[in-house]
C-alpha cells in the first residue's frame, strides 16, 4: 500500500574477479555440485546433504564440494552426517577459498547449489552466475529472475524442491547445461556490473 515512488537497485558484482568460462571449455568442466558460502544452519547444508544421499545412487559420478567457513563444532556435526549416511567418497567440505582458487572452483563445477533459508541478496548468485555457472536457490533470496530467464532454479525450500531441481539440471545434456551457465553470464553482465549499478545510484540521487 505504499504510495511513494521505489527504487530497487542491486547490488553490484566486479566482474572482472569472476570472468566467465570460455565458451569452448566444457571437457575441463567436471561433473561436480558447488555449494560456496558460510557454513551455518541457516545456508541449508543439511537439506543438500540428504537430498544427495537420496539421489547418489542415480548419479554415480557425480559429487558435492562444499566449501566455507563457519563455526568448527557445526563443520564436524557436518562431517559426522556425511560420514554416517556413508557419503564421503562423493561429498567434500573444505576449506574456505578466495581469488583465483575460488573462481577456478566456480568454472569447473557444472552447477552451484545454495539452498538457504534466507539471504539479503546472495552475491555468490551472482558470482557463479557471472563465472558462467546455473544456479539452483530458494525463494528465501531476491533470486526468482532465475526461472524469468531461464539461467537456473529458485523453489521454495524443502528437501522435495531442491531434489527435484538438481534432478531437472543433472538430467540435463552437458552441453545444455553448459549453454544455460553462459546465458546466466550475460544476464549478470547487462544488469549487474557494477558500473551500471552505480549509475542507476547516481540516477537515483540526481532525480532525488
Amino acid at each position: 500500500g505504499i504510495k511513494a515512488p521505489l527504487a530497487v537497485i542491486p547490488n553490484g558484482i566486479d566482474v572482472s574477479e569472476y570472468q566467465c568460462r570460455p565458451a569452448d571449455c566444457l571437457s575441463y568442466v567436471k561433473k561436480q555440485i558447488v555449494f560456496l558460502s558460510r557454513i551455518h544452519q541457516k545456508k541449508g547444508i543439511e537439506i543438500l546433504i540428504n537430498v544427495w544421499e537420496k539421489m547418489r545412487i542415480d548419479f554415480p559420478d557425480w559429487n558435492v564440494v562444499i566449501a566455507g567457513n563457519g563455526e568448527e563444532v557445526y563443520i564436524q556435526q557436518l562431517k559426522a552426517m556425511i560420514t554416517s549416511k556413508r557419503l564421503q567418497d562423493c561429498v567434500e567440505i573444505i576449506p574456505p577459498i578466495f581469488v583465483i582458487f575460488k573462481h577456478k572452483l566456480y568454472c569447473e563445477s557444472s552447477l552451484f547449489v545454495l539452498p538457504t533459508y534466507s539471504e539479503n541478496f546472495g552475491m555468490v548468485v551472482a558470482e557463479a552466475l557471472a563465472c558462467g555457472v546455473p544456479v539452483i536457490t530458494t525463494n528465501g533470496t531476491p533470486w526468482q529472475e532465475l526461472n524469468d530467464e531461464k539461467i537456473g532454479w529458485c523453489v521454495d525450500l524443502s528437501e522435495e524442491n531442491i531434489e527435484n531441481a538438481i534432478r531437472d539440471a543433472l538430467s540435463l545434456p552437458a552441453e545444455e547445461l553448459f549453454a544455460m551457465g553462459q546465458k546466466g553470464s550475460k544476464h549478470i553482465n547487462n544488469n549487474y556490473l557494477y558500473t551500471s549499478v552505480a549509475k542507476k545510484n547516481l540516477e537515483l540521487y540526481k532525480w532525488i
